[in-house]
């Protein structure tokens, strides 16, 4: 038995989409909606306090970096330390640590030459789409097996080029959903993408 069919299990939402790309039997358009399908369930479960401690984050980050930036001396030390602050309250630990994780990257890629408009809202937004990227990348990608045949014999190499079609969908999903849940203060209300329809070629014989 090949190791991923030992591991499909402890994929949780991603198990199907696992089982799809290995199987080779559905097509991309099809493994895209149900990658993004997975995600949205994994984020509902896990809830609103991510969003609702991403924008205490924002407005507290602002602060910060409005107050010190204006110095060219930005204690990135201390901005790191008043997330964690932010992060004592109620709520699952795993949870809060993608959260945590998100907040931190964000401070990172703005230290080292992120391009951001600085407001409240837009920090918050920020952080909001590196957490679910961070969830997604925790929940399939870090719990695929390390193994060289994955479930139904599929190769390594060929199941990671499969997953790299399908990143785009998944990139602008996450930033269409990150902008409505910042928005909504709510992950309760996020859509699925429309299915893309190729247009018919008028031209096209169709008999």
């Amino acid at each position: 038995m090949a190791d991923g069919d030992i591991f499909r299990n402890g994929l949780g939402f991603y198990k199907k989409l696992y089982e799809w790309l290995c199987e080779n039997k559905a097509s991309m358009s099809e493994c895209t909606q149900i990658v993004i399908k997975a995600l949205k369930q994994d984020l509902k479960k896990k809830g609103d306090l991510p969003i609702k401690l991403a924008q205490v984050m924002g407005e507290r980050l602002f602060q910060i970096l409005s107050m010190e930036g204006e110095n060219k001396s930005v204690d990135w030390g201390s901005a790191n330390r008043e997330i964690e602050k932010i992060l004592q309250v109620d709520g699952m630990h795993d949870i809060k640590e993608l959260i945590l994780c998100a907040g931190k990257s964000f401070l990172h890629e703005l230290r080292y030459g992120g391009d951001l408009e600085l407001n409240a809202s837009s920090i918050s937004e920020a952080i909001l789409g590196q957490y679910m990227t961070t969830v997604f990348e925790s929940g399939f990608h870090g719990r695929l097996p390390l193994t060289d045949e994955h479930h139904a014999g599929m190769n390594d190499r060929t199941l990671k080029q499969q997953i790299q079609e399908i990143q785009p969908a998944v990139v602008s999903a996450i930033g269409n959903w990150a902008n409505k849940a910042n928005i909504d203060g709510s992950i309760a209300k996020l859509r699925l993408p429309r299915r893309q329809v190729n247009p018919v070629d008028m031209d096209e014989d169709l008999c």
